[in-house]
């Protein structure tokens, strides 16, 4: 699911426990800016969060920046990351963090 579906998921779910969503806005893709993806984000309880959907990328040699992007896995999406705690993934159903990758919690 895109940023911008999740996002409105969670400002749903705020409304129905007392509580409101504060500067919701999806900021757009722009690959002429190297701005390959959407983006949404909101503040919930004074905390910036962004939201995007689990992608896997492709790079040229030699280029940080991704030449293609498609939906991903969240084991794909872990392993892309550049630091060992953007790989680490909170699951809502368990309450527990899960490090896909296995490289960051032992």
């Amino acid at each position: 699911m895109l940023g911008s579906e999740f996002v409105d998921k969670v400002r749903e779910y705020l409304l129905t426990v007392g509580e409101e969503a504060q500067g919701v806005a999806v900021i757009p893709c722009n690959p002429e800016q190297s701005k390959h993806l959407e983006t949404a984000r909101m503040r919930i309880f004074d905390i910036w969060i962004d939201f995007v959907n689990l992608r896997c990328e492709e790079y040229s040699e030699n280029s940080r920046i991704p030449t293609k992007q498609k939906f991903g896995t969240a084991e794909e999406d872990a392993y892309r990351r550049d630091l060992t705690i953007n790989s680490l993934f909170y699951n809502i159903n368990s309450s527990l963090v899960e490090d896909m990758t296995k490289r960051g919690l032992y």
